[in-house]
């Protein structure tokens, strides 16, 4: 209780859904308004002053990739338009799970700087607190898989998995008009995170052109389910005991 109520003090409503032995602090408002910035990871139970230092250190860089994004955003904007716009971008942050183990973000942009259409974006920063680095997935999936590093549309980091097992879900689940995004059996754009509220992994099919991001539905795999498919028992039993912290 004692950590919970630590891990909510001061931070935004849209970060306080999830309960964990996760210490987060609130930071000061961004110089965007529009651009909410990661909460800080304090050392404690859950993670050691080292990994809690080196995590912080990822989710400043981030921090600070966004709103110089931002900034280059409203000035494309300006020099096309001739007028610049504060409302250019916009991000907003969410937690998906706050321990044990693992430390999901999950962060949307939209954003316009000129052309035909705006932006829009989901990504999710997912953390090992038993590294203090961004999680190797190939570590807790069976073999077969393989990770592979990119970046979003607007620059942020991503660490894709390419599975055929994701890629055969995604397809059978997807719409008609989708499915021939989905055919190449070696599609390897899956962006991972975590759900502490359901105990689910969830793989959101990525790099999608404009056109068709509306096939990027994402699949939710429970415990259950993980077990089936021989995922680690090290994230299942991490997912289980981050649900049952939400109850």
């Amino acid at each position: 209780m004692f950590a919970s109520a630590l891990s909510e003090a001061g931070l935004p409503a849209a970060l306080r859904s999830v309960t964990g032995p996760v210490l987060l602090q609130p930071r000061p408002a961004s110089t965007d308004r529009n651009v909410a910035l990661l909460p800080m990871v304090a050392s404690g139970p859950a993670v050691t002053p080292k990994n809690a230092s080196s995590i912080n250190a990822a989710l400043r860089r981030e921090d600070g990739r966004v709103l110089n994004a931002a900034a280059e955003c409203r000035a494309s904007l300006r020099e096309q338009t001739g007028r610049g716009s504060q409302d250019a971008w916009h991000r907003s942050v969410s937690i998906g799970m706050a321990g044990p183990r693992f430390l999901a973000f999950d962060l949307t942009d939209n954003y316009f700087c000129g052309g035909a259409y705006p932006n829009d974006g989901q990504t999710s920063l997912v953390f090992d607190l038993a590294t203090g680095k961004p999680v190797n997935w190939l570590t807790f999936f069976p073999p077969g898989a393989r990770g592979r590093q990119n970046t979003a549309g607007d620059g942020a980091p991503l660490g894709l998995v390419a599975w055929p097992e994701l890629t055969r879900r995604a397809a059978a689940q997807a719409q008609p008009e989708c499915r021939e995004a989905l055919s190449d059996a070696g599609y390897s754009g899956f962006s991972i995170t975590l759900d502490a509220r359901t105990a689910a992994l969830i793989a959101t099919p990525a790099e999608f052109p404009h056109v068709i991001q509306a096939c990027a539905e994402p699949i939710h795999l429970r415990t259950e389910e993980l077990r089936r498919l021989r995922i680690s028992p090290v994230l299942i039993g991490a997912l289980a005991s981050a649900r049952r912290l939400q109850r």
